[in-house]
């Protein structure tokens, strides 16, 4: 299984403002958490057709990234890998 955090874009926070700034952000109602699999959150792009999400650090409820199909590709290519070498 692959994670959301191991694909998506992470989100650099370079000072306190910057910070400030990223939690008074009105989230969307479609949003996916970083620790959520990369199949559950194809499966909600797929249902809603939103290609790109916001990502949530689910502890600190702050944004952390984003993921895009493109993104989530990547992540079954790499479960593609894995298994491959796991019949090995």
């Amino acid at each position: 299984m692959i994670s959301v955090s191991e694909v998506m874009t992470q989100f650099s926070v370079s000072s306190e403002a910057d910070q400030r700034r990223a939690e008074i952000v009105t989230l969307p109602d479609v949003l996916a958490y970083a620790d959520e699999t990369c199949r559950a959150v194809a499966e909600e792009m797929a249902t809603t057709g939103i290609m790109n999400m916001p990502v949530l650090d689910r502890e600190s409820g702050r944004v952390c990234g984003s993921v895009s199909a493109q993104d989530l590709l990547v992540g079954r290519r790499r479960a593609v890998v894995r298994e491959s070498e796991r019949r090995r």
